[in-house]
């Protein structure tokens, strides 16, 4: 397999792909009740596994390279402890910060770099199970990025939500019909999940039993007391201050809102395993 992708390096990532999937699954048809190959049958998926995820990861960062590595930066700052969250304010501006916010995570940059990735399976590969597969790491992966983008943005930037979200990409304006009771199950346990990853893991399980509190159609965030509302009710459940309540519903509202963006424009797991069937 090596040789083969090795002669066009643009496709390796594709060809290794698709040769590690139908190799994994046709051992384990054909030898998955003898106990002597389930070590072998295990070696493949595994194999198989961490190409898609390597493909996967390789995809967002040639998608939206400048956003990944901005949060990065901050992240590893943080960590690092070479700053304070409170200290990143002062690197860059809120209107400079909030300019490139809407150009990196905007509706326009989010559908059409989410259709790019979309494109680029499509023309490499046949099988529309492993489309699927693939797309649904893709958006997982792409909420895990969006909510950690939001978390940091709530964390570092708190001035940036004292506005009632105003300076942020507003993803779900001007979509008709749209609210959160449109996203299907799965993209909802994507965007939980994400969330969770992204929030410190005290939160992570009271987010999960409390996300009723959070939920609701974006037409009633247009109201600064719907947004005062919540937040008060955040307050209550959690048990935190008033500045941890805005990280907390700034992460989850940037996040939910990204996932009723995928939804609106056809680009679910269901939606695009139903195109690549019809594209056989």
């Amino acid at each position: 397999m090596d040789t083969v992708a090795n002669k066009d390096s643009s496709l390796y990532d594709i060809v290794m792909i698709e040769n590690s999937y139908h190799f994994s699954n046709t051992l384990q048809h054909h030898l998955g009740d003898l106990p002597a190959f389930q070590r072998y049958i295990w070696k493949a998926r595994t194999q198989s596994a961490h190409r898609m995820d390597k493909y996967v990861e390789w995809l967002m960062v040639c998608t939206f390279r400048e956003c990944i590595n901005f949060f990065s930066d901050i992240k590893e700052m943080i960590q690092k402890r070479v700053v304070d969250p409170y200290e990143i304010q002062f690197t860059v501006s809120i209107s400079e910060l909030g300019c490139k916010l809407k150009d990196w995570l905007g509706k326009d940059t989010i559908v059409s770099g989410l259709q790019y990735i979309k494109d680029q399976l499509f023309l490499g590969l046949q099988e529309p199970k492993l489309i699927g597969k693939l797309w649904t790491m893709v958006l997982a992966k792409f909420m895990e990025k969006y909510a950690s983008f939001a978390f940091y943005t709530a964390l570092c930037f708190p001035d940036m939500l004292s506005s009632e979200l105003e300076m942020l990409p507003r993803l779900s304006d001007d979509l008709e019909g749209a609210s959160s009771s449109s996203i299907s199950d799965d993209m909802e346990s994507s965007m939980k999940d994400a969330v969770c990853k992204a929030l410190p893991h005290m939160w992570s399980k009271k987010i999960m039993d409390h996300d009723s509190l959070l939920i609701g159609d974006f037409a009633d965030l247009e109201d600064n007391d719907e947004h005062h509302r919540r937040r008060r009710r955040i307050l209550d459940a959690f048990d935190i201050d008033e500045h941890e309540a805005n990280i907390l519903y700034g992460t989850y509202c940037m996040t939910l809102q990204a996932a009723v963006l995928i939804t609106y424009h056809g680009l679910t797991v269901d939606h695009i395993k139903k195109e690549a069937q019809g594209n056989i």
